[in-house]
């Protein structure tokens, strides 16, 4: 765990030689997804890393700090597909679910997805990111985060407190400060 200002940053992700990425492999070929191999190993997922800002956002910033929790995660391209569907991102969860299962360390937990983009001279391949927790941590960290107070509708993640807010005060509790 790493952070600034009282706001931890979990580093969730994955190695990209670790056994437990044959499992996750495995269970995405089963279902048909076509992922970017790695240069490194031959039939497994190319990780790529993602960050994600939980309590804070673009708005979490301020004098240079991130004031915000954030975890760390890994994302796989998959170049076939233009757009996700509901049903596929189903199968990913299940397949992640399987996976998670299976494997020794890691359980693998779905965060979002991203459809095919481009612009005048490039596109990036859809993708869906992920996090892998260590058997056994996902509820505490979770948990210490308050992650189920941030998602609105669409599983994006939201600015839950304004700035400048004790978040303490809007639970009732006495302020920080």
């Amino acid at each position: 765990m790493k952070g600034c200002e009282n706001y931890p940053s979990y580093d969730l992700t994955i190695d990209q030689n670790h056994e437990d990425l044959k499992v996750l492999a495995k269970e995405l070929d089963s279902i048909g997804i076509k992922y970017s191999e790695s240069f490194i190993k031959e039939g497994i997922p190319e990780l790529r890393g993602s960050g994600v800002a939980f309590n804070g956002g673009a708005s979490g910033w301020k004098n240079g700090n991130l004031k915000a929790h954030s975890k760390d995660g890994n994302y796989i391209k998959v170049p076939q597909v233009s757009g996700w569907s509901d049903e596929d991102k189903r199968d990913i969860k299940d397949a992640l679910n399987l996976a998670s299962e299976k494997a020794t360390e890691y359980e693998f937990h779905f965060y979002d997805t991203s459809d095919q983009e481009w612009d005048d001279d490039r596109i990036w391949d859809a993708s869906f990111t992920f996090f892998s927790y260590k058997k056994g941590e996902k509820d505490q960290i979770d948990h210490f985060t308050n992650l189920t107070h941030l998602y609105n509708g669409d599983n994006e993640a939201i600015n839950m407190f304004e700035d400048d807010t004790d978040p303490a005060g809007g639970y009732g509790l006495a302020s920080h400060e």
